[in-house]
């Protein structure tokens, strides 16, 4: 992640560590633009490859039973380097209905998924408020997500990420600041940990050969067909965050009409208590910019 270079321009401070309020953040590319390159699923390869012989050993693959994750795990299977899967199990099952569908890629593949208990209840009431502070993440999830490496404190701890650049935002960057302050060998986002990495996904996912693969075959999603076209075997599932359920937990709690009338601004994609009582509110103290502006990604 050392490759993308940060900017807040005028002479400000460029750490990831802060930001100014109503400014958006720059994050250059120019340094992966030149790079000459594998094709996705070989360059995925590669990077397992210079994981290993960069990163202490056990090799912990994060996973849930999303696209993303399938392909990590496939990367991994591909190289024939040996690591340890894990899942985790959010309160009872809560979040069944995302990482069920692992039981099947695990038959599928021969390898074994080791689930893992934690409450993200317990983790709302206690400890989502000194997360958020601490590591300049307003998401309730994402800084839940900084707890899978605390459970798993051993050797080198690997989250999928998405292919899509377009996707990282300043709250994403939270599990990357987490990284950076507690532990060098968690590796946040694997699918653009290398400027190769990314670059190679640049260079294969084009939409007009979506386009024309989506009405031959089917396939309804861009990402689903990013990972098959590129030679990722995976089950296309439904999209799901895995915190679905836990938010209907909360939809009985009264938000009144000052909160929402307040936090209108942030409520556009969601207006459930769940995220007026652990996400907005938020922003009153950590009011930054949600996205940033990518410069020289052509």
């Amino acid at each position: 992640m050392d490759w993308i270079k940060f900017d807040w321009g005028d002479n400000l401070d460029n750490s990831i560590f802060r930001f100014y309020p109503n400014k958006k953040i720059t994050a250059d590319y120019s340094n992966a633009k030149e790079l000459a390159h594998e094709p996705p699923l070989k360059e995925s390869i590669n990077l397992v490859e210079q994981i290993v012989n960069s990163y202490p050993p056990p090799f912990n693959l994060f996973l849930s039973g999303g696209v993303d994750s399938q392909s990590m795990l496939y990367s991994w299977l591909e190289s024939g380097h040996e690591f340890t899967a894990y899942s985790f199990v959010y309160n009872n099952g809560i979040n069944k209905h995302d990482i069920g569908n692992l039981w099947h890629v695990s038959k599928r593949f021969n390898v074994k998924i080791n689930f893992i208990d934690i409450d993200y209840f317990k983790f709302l009431k206690y400890d989502l408020e000194d997360y958020v502070l601490k590591y300049l993440c307003n998401s309730p999830q994402i800084t839940f997500y900084m707890k899978f490496p605390e459970v798993v404190n051993k050797g080198t701890k690997i989250f999928s990420g998405d292919f899509n650049l377009y996707n990282l935002n300043f709250t994403s960057l939270g599990l990357y600041r987490y990284s950076l302050i507690n532990d060098k060998n968690i590796i946040p986002f694997f699918f653009f940990h290398t400027a190769k990495m990314a670059n190679s996904w640049k260079e294969h996912s084009k939409i007009d050969d979506f386009i024309l693969y989506q009405k031959s075959v089917g396939i309804k999603e861009f990402k689903d067909y990013i990972y098959l076209r590129n030679g990722f075997d995976i089950l296309p599932i439904k999209k799901y965050s895995g915190f679905e359920r836990s938010k209907d937990v909360y939809d009985k709690i009264k938000i009144t009409r000052e909160e929402r009338n307040k936090y209108l601004y942030l409520s556009s994609t969601s207006t459930r208590a769940y995220d007026f009582k652990f996400r907005y509110k938020f922003f009153d103290i950590n009011n930054y910019v949600e996205k940033f502006e990518w410069i020289n990604f052509i």
